[in-house]
Parts: C-alpha cells; sequence; structure tokens
C-alpha cells in the first residue's frame, strides 16, 4: 500500500513540474533571459556598429535581448552602462541617447556627445562646437563649462576618486570624423596637451596648465595627488629635460620628482 501511494505522489509531482515547465516556456520575458527583479544580476554584452546599430545580448545565452537605432549610418561611439545595471548611455559624434534595459525604451535623448561620467555617476562630461561642458545627471542640466577651445578636441580623460578634479588631455584633430574613427586621417599630426579642472569651482589649474605637460596621467586614491609616470619635463634650473615620475600636489599646486 505504501508503495503504491508513493507511485501516486511521483506521478503527481511529474505532471506538476510538466505544467510549469509549459508556462515558462510561453514566458516571454523569461524566453528574454529579463526575469523580473534579476535584471541587474545579468551580464550583457553590447555592441555598438558604425551604422548607428547597438545590439544588447545575454552573455549568457547568446539570445539578443534588444535592437536599439540611433541616426543611421553614425558610428556609435560611446557605451556606458551605469552602476543600476539597467541604464545604457550610448553615443554618436552630436547626439547621445539613454535607454532602459528593464523596459527596452529610449529614456530620454542628448543633443552632444556624452564622453563619460564621473565616478559617483553625477556629472557626464560633453565636449561641442569647441566647449568643454560638465553636465548634472539625470536633471540633464549644464553644470559647468570647463574649457572653450576650437582647435583641438578631448581624447582621455579621468576624475579624481572623490570627483573633485578632472584631467583632460587635449588633442588637434579631435573629435575625429566617422571615416577614420576611432584615429584619425592618415596626413594628421595631433598636438597634444593636458589640462586639470577643479569640478567644483568649475575652474581650469592655471598653475598645472603652466607645466605643459603633454601625457595624462592618473589621481592619487586620496585625491590628493596627480601622478604623471615616466615623462620628460623641461626643468628651468637645470635647463634640460629630465625622464622621471613626478607628482602634482593638488593642495598646494607644486610639482616634485619621485
Amino acid at each position: 500500500m505504501r508503495e503504491k501511494f508513493q507511485l501516486i505522489a511521483l506521478k503527481i509531482i511529474i505532471v506538476i513540474l510538466g505544467i510549469i515547465g509549459i508556462l515558462l516556456s510561453h514566458n516571454p520575458i523569461q524566453r528574454n533571459n529579463l526575469e523580473a527583479g534579476m535584471t541587474r544580476t545579468i551580464a550583457y554584452q553590447i555592441i555598438g556598429n558604425r551604422s548607428g546599430q547597438i545590439i544588447v545580448k545575454s552573455k549568457t545565452t547568446g539570445e539578443v535581448i534588444y535592437n536599439f537605432h540611433m541616426a543611421t549610418g553614425v558610428v556609435v561611439r560611446e557605451i556606458l552602462l551605469l552602476a543600476d545595471g539597467k541604464t545604457l548611455v550610448t553615443s554618436q559624434k552630436d547626439r547621445a541617447a539613454f535607454w532602459d534595459l528593464e523596459t527596452g525604451r529610449q529614456l530620454a535623448t542628448f543633443p552632444q556627445r556624452i564622453y563619460g561620467f564621473s565616478h559617483n555617476e553625477k556629472k557626464f562630461l560633453t565636449y561641442s562646437e569647441g566647449k568643454l561642458r560638465l553636465y548634472n545627471y539625470p536633471k540633464l542640466t549644464l553644470a559647468c563649462q570647463l574649457e572653450n577651445v576650437t582647435t583641438v578636441g578631448p581624447e582621455k580623460f579621468v576624475f579624481s576618486a572623490n570627483d573633485h578634479f578632472l584631467a583632460v588631455l587635449f588633442a588637434t584633430g579631435r573629435p575625429e570624423s566617422d571615416e577614420y574613427y576611432p584615429g584619425t586621417g592618415p596626413l594628421r599630426r595631433s598636438i597634444r596637451y593636458s589640462k586639470l579642472f577643479d569640478v567644483n569651482n568649475c575652474q581650469e589649474n592655471e598653475e598645472f596648465s603652466k607645466l605643459r605637460i603633454f601625457q595624462l596621467g592618473k589621481f592619487s586614491n586620496n585625491s590628493q595627488f596627480y601622478d604623471i609616470e615616466n615623462y620628460p619635463h623641461y626643468v628651468e634650473n637645470e635647463r634640460r629635460y629630465v625622464t622621471a615620475n613626478w607628482r602634482f600636489d593638488l593642495m598646494t599646486n607644486k610639482l616634485q620628482k619621485l
């Protein structure tokens, strides 16, 4: 008798599992690998191409989740997944778009190229019409204009760990054309220089600019120093270039050799 009850129980379990399997197979959200409440744990593979298309795939299954489109025939330059795990930011040479990876909706558009965000993602960097600007996120309002230059544009940049400072490496021929992106034309020779900005006060660090550093450095973990490694700096009192590791103190605005 006991064995009979066990057999009946086993059959019931099999039937229940079969019903669950049918329900799951007809749930498009499950099949798209975007289970409710689990979007942040999913690893995406996000690809932007030269025709303005952004393809979002699941790294686990390789399945295409979304296929977004920006301006046709224009290179997608930046693909930025924000810390919330569900907001995607994509940029072309003169526009950007915000996408919700939970719903597939376009959240907003922006009329400038977005180069990147501060560590806390409260500000993002743009360059348009010869002007380097910071905007507030998510309000998308102007925080400050940092630089007004028409012959050069940003090539690389880095924020300090506390987001109080920003270092930018400028170069002629930037931003590059879609034809040669991500490089520049074969006959173009770039002239580079870097600058430091105080983000809180929206001001250029004039003392650093006088040094004429043409290399991007990195900030210390405590955001007190800006280091330039293996750099040939001209030392006035020695009247020669000295290649060394240099440290710029952001509190005293003094450069020293390490």
